[in-house]
């Protein structure tokens, strides 16, 4: 498996038998051997507007290109944390029923409770990740 950006694009190049000059033609302006080459080392970076370009081109994604993942993967993983900590919201209610008293959560069953909901959250969203404090913050100003 590739780990940088670099070694995706040429891992997937290689995999369509493309030369780096045939990977630079599929552009408008085409791209330069050497731009790729650079691009393949990691020493400089494919320009955003080409990444939807080189995804189509390479039947990929653009999370795949740029982090290694796919949605398809940090779904899984979602996934597998909502039904991990499924089984525990499920104590905590029935333990917050028995007692019937608000006061009876603890702050680790309030941290699950806020896990999995936002799991769940994520989920229905497909996949987004939560924003940043800093990312928030500015949509708010916004």
């Amino acid at each position: 498996m590739a780990y940088t950006l670099g070694e995706r694009i040429r891992e997937k190049r290689e995999s369509l038998g493309l030369s780096q000059q045939e990977l630079g033609n599929i552009f408008n302006p085409i791209v330069k051997r050497a731009s790729i080459s650079r691009w393949e080392s990691d020493t400089s970076n494919p320009e955003i507007e080409k990444l939807p370009i080189l995804a189509r081109k390479f039947k990929t994604t653009i999370d795949w290109l740029v982090t290694g993942e796919s949605r398809k993967d940090k779904s899984a993983k979602i996934e597998d944390d909502y039904y991990k900590n499924l089984p525990k919201l499920h104590k905590i209610v029935d333990k917050n029923n028995d007692l019937k008293n608000k006061n009876s959560l603890t702050n680790d069953d309030l941290k699950t409770i806020d896990s999995t909901l936002e799991a769940s959250a994520i989920a229905l969203l497909g996949g987004l990740s939560k924003p940043s404090k800093k990312e928030s913050e500015a949509q708010k100003t916004a």
